[in-house]
């Protein structure tokens, strides 16, 4: 099976090998904004595409289980719920 590796900006570079994703000449380890679309990347994460950000999230995998509340197991063993 063949997977290509996604270019969403249509540069020819692969996102997971991009430096610069928005090519706004800011290195994305250091821009607020890697995608350019205005957002902050810490509002921008929607793990689970919910619209809601992850920071704002209180079920970032989408399960319909709460994150804090799916940190314990029901044994009691910590687990982590994403």
């Amino acid at each position: 099976m063949l997977i290509a590796d996604p270019d969403l900006n249509g540069n020819g570079v692969a996102d997971a090998l991009e430096v610069d994703t928005d090519a706004d000449g800011i290195l994305d380890c250091v821009d607020t904004d890697d995608d350019g679309d205005g957002v902050l990347d810490e509002l921008d994460d929607d793990a689970n595409g919910d619209g809601i950000p992850d920071l704002l999230s209180k079920d970032t995998d989408g399960d319909g289980i709460i994150d804090y509340a799916g940190m314990f197991s029901i044994s009691g063993i910590e687990s982590l719920e994403y």
